[in-house]
């Protein structure tokens, strides 16, 4: 059956105007090269651009940072790498610091484990905190307590709660938050709350949107009243966010802005050109300001004048290329609500990972993404230690794609990264592995390596716990391997266990057990609903299940928010938001006893979706204790419930809480 005129028209003009932007794209190259190229062997799966040499450009060894001796030559190289990447319609998806989307199978992305590495201090005695990944490292999250006042973010408002009274939670004012995508974290008698905006402006009958900006919005909390004390505005998407010392460490993505290129009118050949050297002279003619991230403080209803995050003169880039995005970590200080210090360097941002002492970036390449999935992972490594001065300690590479910050973990001075790569070969097959990198100089040096894991399948949870890996990959069975990393040039798998289901979330519920969280499958890997399974690691050579519960037909949110997983180890009582979609509906949080005789029990179920509350909006994000009471969120209000059977007590709208 022939085409439709029409559609082979349309169809021929398509490839043209490939043609005419291949050629444009390479408008230097030798017909002989061509010629040598279209008679050669297929074109490998990724095509590593050799770069020109850049003028005042320092020439690093391998694997390190390009560095700079003036902001004209980081400006130059800017331009010709952007030359590269202009396309008619502007830059190519994923190459200005907006990431790359999903580099993976569907639902690579979720956060799928917690790497904890020693026990996380309750903010007091009696009183839970936030489920975080490295102990005395806080994270930023929607709630937070201290055993009087719950402070909750919904909506654009900050809300408190006075749950001193553990009958009766009362409404302690409230305040509103600039922006979208709140979080926060508290410092002494200090909210930071991070959100994001949109900075609009019109322009010829068009109303543009230029990137993300980033706010941090100090609240004081004074007796009764709150109080904004300074909001800090900068250039960029966040990213992630780190708190100790009293220091909060925001890492931020930020992509170009202010360039307005011009668009073609047709799809003929001839307007793609134009339009393609239209936006080349753009590039050519850009400044410095277009590219890096600036900053401004406001205060008392005035703002400060626009400065850089970081003087053009102290930024790099990898020499790898990974975007022309610009990553960013700054150091707030609660206390004087202003910047103390800043790093940034000329790539982009997909995770991050902190210790006490460094954080770490991870980045795929744009350059190295083949099939949806990145074949690299740089990590930029960041001391911390010093906030007013932090600084680029080295940079490396793995093979592959890390799923999320919790593939990475620091021990005595050992990066262990899990990863999951393409193998070679004519048909695309998966294995994933345990990476240890030790910092040599400026570079992140491999160390060694525990290979092998999971061939055809790739990693759906991660658990580092001391000098142990607990890595658990899918396709149809569950292995579920422990690795020694004792001698951290020599990684060993110990044991692995094989069951049907995976699990997408493991947490340390004693010695030697482990909890996971994830979903029971058919034989032929088709999802059931989520299941609570108990496993004993005692015997690293012989891991086994003791014990596994169905949930229901549905799946928990820990899968992709760590944050919603709630241990409170005095009771030995698990809560997580649970979403079921089977024969009986539900929507709130479930309580399981872990540990004794039975393995794991259900204790009860929270739900704010019934009564006169009934409500689509009514599933349960968050929950904290409180001494003798569970306290759980939702798009609705806060319920307080007894910890013993999770029976309800109180319940109090956001509504009533202004």
């Amino acid at each position: 059956m022939k085409a439709p005129p029409t559609l082979r028209g349309s169809a021929l003009a398509l490839a043209f105007v490939a043609l005419l932007a291949s050629a444009c794209t390479s408008p230097m190259q030798p017909r002989s090269a061509s010629r040598a190229r279209a008679s050669s062997s297929p074109a490998p799966r990724v095509v590593r651009q050799q770069e020109p040499p850049i003028l005042g450009a320092k020439a690093p060894p391998p694997g390190a940072l390009v560095r700079f001796d003036s902001c004209e030559a980081l400006l130059d190289d800017i331009r010709k790498r952007a030359r590269k990447l202009v396309g008619p319609y502007g830059f190519e998806y994923g190459s200005i610091g907006y990431g790359h989307g999903d580099l993976s199978e569907p639902g690579a992305g979720m956060v799928t484990a917690d790497a904890l590495s020693a026990p996380v201090p309750a903010p007091s005695e009696g009183v839970s905190g936030t489920n975080v990944q490295e102990g005395g490292i806080d994270e930023p999250d929607t709630v937070k307590t201290d055993g009087d006042l719950l402070l909750a973010l919904h909506g654009r408002r900050l809300f408190r709660v006075d749950v001193s009274d553990e009958t009766d939670p009362q409404p302690a004012g409230s305040i509103r938050i600039p922006g979208y995508g709140h979080q926060m974290l508290i410092v002494d008698d200090r909210a930071l709350v991070i959100s994001t905006q949109h900075v609009w402006r019109k322009k010829a009958r068009e109303v543009l949107s230029d990137p993300s900006r980033t706010s941090v919005t100090v609240i004081e909390m004074d007796g009764d009243t709150m109080r904004q004390v300074a909001r800090i505005e900068m250039e960029g998407s966040y990213v992630a966010a780190r708190e100790n010392g009293g220091i909060a460490r925001l890492v931020l993505r930020s992509a170009v802005a202010g360039l307005e290129f011009k668009q073609p009118r047709d799809w003929t050949g001839p307007a793609f050109m134009r339009a393609i050297q239209r936006n080349r002279a753009r590039v050519d003619r850009s400044k410095l300001s277009h590219w890096f991230p600036d900053y401004r403080v406001h205060r008392a209803g005035s703002a400060s004048d626009p400065q850089p995050i970081v003087p053009c003169e102290e930024v790099h880039r990898p020499r790898l290329q990974s975007g022309l995005g610009t990553t960013s970590v700054v150091a707030i200080d609660a206390a004087r609500a202003e910047i103390v210090g800043a790093a940034s360097i000329n790539a982009d941002a997909d995770e991050v990972y902190a210790s006490a002492d460094n954080l770490y970036v991870a980045t795929h390449p744009w350059s190295q993404v083949h099939l949806g999935r990145a074949e690299r992972t740089q990590i930029h490594m960041f001391d911390t230690r010093d906030p007013a001065n932090i600084e680029h300690r080295a940079s490396g590479k793995v093979a592959g794609w890390i799923l999320n910050q919790f593939a990475m973990s620091e021990h005595d001075g050992v990066l262990r990264v899990a990863t999951t790569r393409l193998e070679p070969g004519k048909r695309a097959r998966t294995v994933s592995a345990v990476v240890t990198l030790r910092a040599d100089g400026d570079r992140l040096e491999q160390i060694g390596m525990a290979d092998g894991l999971g061939k055809n399948e790739r990693i759906y949870a991660v658990r580092f716990i001391q000098d142990r890996g607990y890595v658990v990959t899918f396709r149809q069975v569950d292995p579920l391997y422990v690795i020694d990393l004792t001698d951290p040039g020599q990684p060993e798998v110990l044991g692995e266990l094989k069951i049907p289901g995976f699990s997408s979330y493991l947490h340390p519920v004693g010695d030697g057990l482990l909890l996971g969280i994830g979903q029971d499958v058919s034989a032929r890997g088709r999802m059931r609903g989520a299941q609570a399974s108990l496993f004993d690691v005692s015997d690293p050579a012989h891991p086994a299940r003791l014990h596994q519960m169905d949930l229901g037909g549905g799946e928990a949110n820990v899968a992709w928010d760590h944050h919603a997983f709630l241990w409170w180890e005095p009771t030995k009582l698990a809560l997580l938001p649970l979403s079921i979609w089977d024969e009986e509906p539900f929507n709130g949080a479930v309580g399981l006893r872990v540990g004794g005789d039975e393995g794991i029990s259900e204790v009860g179920r929270l739900s704010h979706d019934h009564g006169k509350r009934r409500s689509y909006r009514g599933g349960i994000t968050r929950t904290v204790i409180v001494r003798s009471v569970v306290y759980s969120m939702s798009p609705l209000g806060v319920m307080a419930s007894d910890l013993e059977d999770l029976s309800e007590r109180a319940f109090l709208r956001w509504r009533e809480t202004r």
